[in-house]
């Protein structure tokens, strides 16, 4: 089936036959938004909200928005060969609603514009695909530019989310916010983070944090498993309460977990320590149970504050 393009050279109407090569997309298609359209997609965005494509690719040096300031261009993409969504443009707004993907569909953002006040340049929602077994959204990976996922407390369902997966793509800035879960209904939280690079804010508890870079400011409630192997977890906020409040399983094998600015009382469950550093010089993390070494004391740096006492395993 022949690849269909988005030429816009009417208007922005995405349910006009005349801005597509192909004429409005059908199911199975991959929709092309190449760098040359003369519009963007800016009007009747639920067009194709039905059409299950193959896959979807913004192509970089696309420049023109998708959806506008209060409304979201609208995608499935549950085609029957492999599937892909791929981000590569410079909007300065491109706001995506996923209906459903395939349950490993790829969604990459590569790179994306600049946005304006109070409108990061790519923006993501989704239905609630886990009212469903049988609908899904998949993989999200960010390797830069700026991303709100779930923005203005939108639902946002991933299987899993992956921040600077490239090394030399690092400067990725993505909030997750207080509605972003997992596609399990049993699961509130988003069910897996790897950050291995650039800045996260994360609004919302998380089940499993995988951290090799970057930095995470932590302000939903909890954070079941913290890996910490390199840059830092924050739970920061002094001008209120912040989240991070309560981590049930600590494993520090590098980076820094960072409390010190936080006037709120946290709690760490279980801790294994391995390297790395705890900077909490207010005394404000309450350690349950006993922190368990797996290497060498010195391996792991402490700011602790004045006469604290933690018991060791």
């Amino acid at each position: 089936m022949a690849t269909n393009l988005w030429k816009g050279d009417a208007d922005g109407n995405c349910a006009n036959a005349a801005n597509w090569s192909e004429g409005i997309p059908v199911a199975n298609q991959d929709v092309i938004i190449p760098p040359w359209a003369t519009n963007g997609l800016t009007s009747n965005l639920d067009a194709i909200t039905s059409i299950a494509l193959n896959s979807f690719w913004v192509q970089e040096g696309f420049t023109k928005n998708i959806g506008t300031t209060t409304g979201f261009f609208r995608l499935d993409i549950t085609g029957s060969s492999p599937t892909r969504f791929l981000y590569e443009g410079s909007s300065t707004l491109a706001k995506f609603h996923f209906r459903k993907t395939g349950q490993y569909v790829s969604l990459e953002v590569r790179k994306t514009g600049v946005g304006t006040t109070g409108q990061p340049a790519f923006q993501m929602m989704t239905d609630n695909v886990s009212a469903s077994a049988s609908t899904y959204v998949g993989k999200l990976s960010v390797y830069s530019g700026e991303v709100s996922l779930g923005p203005e407390h939108q639902i946002c369902e991933l299987l899993a989310l992956t921040v600077g997966e490239r090394a030399a793509e690092s400067d990725a800035v993505v909030h997750i916010g207080t509605n972003c879960r997992d596609i399990d209904p049993s699961n509130s939280p988003l069910l897996t983070v790897d950050v291995n690079g650039g800045m996260v804010y994360a609004d919302n508890s998380l089940i499993t944090v995988s951290q090799y870079g970057g930095v995470i400011e932590h302000r939903g409630d909890a954070i079941y498993v913290l890996n910490l192997w390199g840059g830092t977890s924050r739970l920061n906020n002094p001008t209120g309460t912040s989240g991070g409040k309560v981590i049930t399983k600590l494993n520090l094998r590098g980076g820094t977990l960072d409390n010190s600015e936080n006037p709120t009382q946290k709690t760490i469950t279980n801790a294994d320590l391995h390297s790395g550093s705890i900077d909490d010089p207010l005394a404000k993390l309450t350690w349950t149970n006993a922190v368990v070494y797996k290497g060498a004391k010195n391996d792991v740096e402490f700011d602790w504050g004045p006469e604290r006492t933690i018991t060791i395993a």
